[in-house]
């Protein structure tokens, strides 16, 4: 399977990176992250060029990494700086890959392409986790499904009406949902209780819900006391894996502004089967609450953990021992418009980078 290579892929959060080196395989490829004395976090290829040994077993030592198998160290650009044997002399070919990555936001990010086209303006916004007017978690979780199904299942949220009735979309729902195809919601207004409509731009797709008079959602019962409510929705997806969610939850016949919900989700494919879901959750009411917090990020973790997750990896197991959705030739809805979209957009993406490799190479 072919990979989006450049583009900025999330490789962890910054909490996760300490004083212990911390293993990844993205796109396939075995990397080790670690923090040096100094602060900064380095992304290296994980195997050592003497006898191929997992570097993320070793130590950190100042600004470099310690091989735990015959402690050979080296330094963030990838080369060795220390030879602990014999003269100490250190081969030419001592050296492992080295991967751009930055830190922001809480977030850290790897580039996994042609480092002079790497361009951190490009990273997405973090900007809530360091906003004091809201409280915010973070978290990930190993998926054993191809990166683009957890796509087609956040971008199609109208499966939470199904998949999650006990946690973030509760049961008091309609049978149907009306698909608006004007890219705004349909001229039925208020009589419609439930509705999807999507946008598109030259660099984003987003699927947009509505739920109209509807007891409060699980999810939101430890920060607000609502009964009924108004939920409007919105997913953006980013080529070619990550995706900010905004909530607004409104009581119903109230004229005070909505509550404000942000989800990150970050999807990194490990390799054509597997992929990490890491996320980050932050909302602006009742941000004192700690155990409401706690509360939340427990809702969160039964969503991804017990629900998206599992039917993920059902469905990648039904699929075989293929990733191609569209070679299977699924039955497709109304509401997967967007998700299709995004899966022609970044085929076409993969195939340009392709294409543009290979003029430079000749």
């Amino acid at each position: 399977m072919s990979f989006m290579r450049n583009s900025w892929y999330c490789a962890g959060w910054s909490t996760e990176v300490a004083d212990k080196p911390v293993h990844r395989k993205i796109l396939g490829e075995e990397i080790v992250l670690y923090r040096t004395e100094s602060g900064k976090v380095i992304a290296l290829g994980d195997k050592c060029p003497h006898r191929f040994a997992p570097l993320h077993q070793g130590r950190i030592k100042g600004e470099n990494l310690e091989c735990p198998y015959h402690g050979l160290q080296f330094g963030g650009d990838g080369k060795c700086v220390f030879n602990p044997h014999g003269e100490g002399k250190i081969p030419r070919s001592a050296k492992t890959d080295a991967f751009i990555l930055e830190e922001r936001g809480g977030a850290l990010w790897i580039w996994m392409g042609e480092p002079e086209k790497a361009d951190p303006e490009q990273i997405i916004e973090t900007e809530f986790l360091a906003d004091k007017t809201f409280v915010s978690r973070t978290g990930y979780h190993p998926v054993g499904g191809n990166y683009m199904l957890v796509v087609d299942n956040l971008l199609d949220l109208t499966h939470a009406q199904f998949l999650h009735p006990e946690t973030v979309f509760g049961k008091g729902s309609a049978d149907r949902w009306q698909v608006s195809k004007t890219g705004k919601p349909s001229e039925g207004g208020e009589e419609v209780m439930q509705e999807v409509w999507f946008e598109e731009t030259e660099d984003t797709m987003t699927a947009h819900q509505m739920m109209r008079n509807k007891p409060k959602p699980p999810l939101w019962d430890p920060i607000v006391d609502y009964e009924m409510t108004d939920l409007h929705s919105w997913i953006t997806w980013y080529a070619p894996s990550n995706l900010r969610l905004t909530l607004e939850l409104s009581e119903r016949g109230s004229n005070e502004g909505p509550a404000t919900m942000i989800v990150m989700h970050f999807l990194t494919p490990i390799d054509e089967f597997n992929c990490y879901y890491f996320f980050a959750i932050g909302w602006d009411t009742n941000i004192e609450d700690q155990e409401a917090a706690d509360r939340v990020l427990g809702i969160v973790l039964q969503t991804i953990i017990d629900e998206d997750g599992p039917i993920v990896e059902d469905c990648q197991a039904y699929m075989g021992e293929t990733s191609d959705l569209f070679s299977l030739r699924p039955v497709l809805l109304p509401t997967d418009g967007v998700a299709v979209k995004a899966r022609r957009r970044l085929e076409e993406l993969i195939q340009d980078e392709q294409e543009q490799a290979k003029v430079a190479a000749e």
